[in-house]
């Protein structure tokens, strides 16, 4: 689990880097469902 946490967020480091906003914000959305299962 801590491990696809981390693959998230740096995927959206890459995405913020490339500043595709939809990218990051399906991302974070991914993310928010993560620390609620964690």
């Amino acid at each position: 689990m801590k491990e696809n946490f981390c693959l998230c967020i740096v995927a959206m480091m890459q995405q913020k880097l490339r500043g595709d906003e939809k990218s990051v914000a399906k991302i974070q959305k991914s993310l928010e469902m993560v620390e609620w299962s964690l």
